[in-house]
């Protein structure tokens, strides 16, 4: 599922809203690949805390899952901790400019 959204503590990915009854609240998934663009590969357990059907501007349907990590490993954090920082420096120098 595409990833919408990440953070140390957890993730937002979305998927079609057919497979709802698969992510209900509180549900846990173990070794879950989380895969890093340009960086490689993490396993996460992850904790669906949230589910939420959304609507875009053209009228398609999704479902937006919010997952907490869980039992998340010191140097697994590290390597998203990492990927963040890379990405909102990337972001920022794209927006001064500095990068296309």
């Amino acid at each position: 599922m595409p990833l919408s959204d990440i953070s140390g503590g957890g993730i937002s990915l979305i998927a079609p809203t057919e497979i709802a009854a698969y992510f209900p609240e509180d549900s846990l998934f173990r070794q879950c690949r989380l895969e890093i663009p340009n960086d490689g590969v993490v396993q996460v357990n992850l904790r669906v805390r949230k589910s939420v059907e959304m609507s875009s501007i053209n009228g398609l349907h999704s479902l937006r899952i919010g997952c907490e990590f869980v039992n998340f490993p010191a140097s697994s954090q590290s390597f998203i901790e990492r990927y963040i920082a890379r990405i909102e420096r990337e972001r920022k120098a794209k927006d001064s400019g500095l990068m296309d």
